[in-house]
């Protein structure tokens, strides 16, 4: 009888080595950059932002390629005075030196968010802002909250 139990724990521990063992062999065992090939690698420069073609006009936009806007909208950007308390600005959250984000598990501003700040990173090419997609264009989720 005690063998069968000495067996049988043999058995499961194997069982359980097998088992972990499959599900830590991908987090050791990963190519590392070197291990890419010149297609891979291609591949990978070809993702980078700057790699992108320039934006296409929006046609609801008509300020948006003009200077002053430029400079204004950059102003804009910073300004605390917009926030209901005069302390937050967009990049308050939208931190430029972060990737326009701030690095937290949860947005905090006036208050704490349920969600994470979203990068501003690329959102020329987007089409669709906010979490639940409800405004199309960047002028126009601008006049929202």
């Amino acid at each position: 009888m005690k063998r069968l139990r000495r067996d049988h724990l043999i058995g499961l521990g194997l069982v359980a080595l097998v088992f972990f063992s499959a599900l830590l062999y991908p987090l050791f065992n990963r190519p590392g950059p070197d291990s890419w090939n010149s297609k891979e690698r291609a591949v990978l420069a070809s993702m980078q932002l700057d790699q992108l073609p320039a934006p296409a006009p929006d046609p609801s936009n008509r300020y948006e390629r003009l200077p002053a806007a430029v400079t204004l909208g950059r102003s804009l950007f910073q300004d605390t005075r917009l926030s209901s308390n005069n302390a937050i600005s967009c990049a308050h959250c939208h931190v430029p030196s972060r990737q326009f984000q701030d690095n937290l598990v949860r947005g905090q501003g006036l208050g704490q968010t349920s969600r994470r700040t979203p990068s501003l990173l690329s959102v020329a090419y987007q089409h669709w802002f906010f979490w639940d997609g409800r405004k199309d264009s960047l002028w126009s989720q601008a006049l929202a909250s």
